[in-house]
């Protein structure tokens, strides 16, 4: 089974209209966390839900925004670290290229640091 994570910053704090939206996939099960971020995991066996359609029903029905990372499968990759760079950025749908770019012109220099780490920790393999 698919697990994939997605942090939402909402720009407002409406979450029970979110909520009204996200009960409508069955796949997709969220909480709000103490510190404001909506945590969802989608639970889908095959491609995970498109998270654009769901931004747009929330804009449609209950004129809510938010920006939306979506973590990467990888193992042990700390998706966690950028939900403070996740507050301060414009609505939209984020994925891990997204959010490299929004980290290097945030001058984040800790986060560039952990994440050159996690990905330099991967073994290769090769003829070599």
């Amino acid at each position: 089974m698919k697990n994939q994570k997605i942090y939402l910053a909402m720009k407002s704090n409406d979450f029970p209209s979110l909520q009204t939206i996200i009960d409508g996939f069955n796949t997709l099960f969220s909480r709000l966390r103490d510190d404001g971020i909506v945590e969802i995991t989608d639970n889908r066996l095959d491609e995970s839900v498109n998270f654009n359609h769901i931004r747009e029903l929330a804009m449609q029905e209950f004129y809510l925004d938010f920006a939306a990372f979506i973590v990467p499968n990888s193992l042990g990759f700390e998706g966690e670290m950028f939900i403070p760079l996740l507050r301060r950025l414009n609505p939209g749908i984020y994925q891990i290229s997204d959010m490299i770019i929004e980290m290097v012109f945030a001058n984040q220099v800790d986060m560039k640091s952990r994440l050159k780490k996690y990905y330099y920790s991967f073994p290769f393999s090769g003829s070599g």
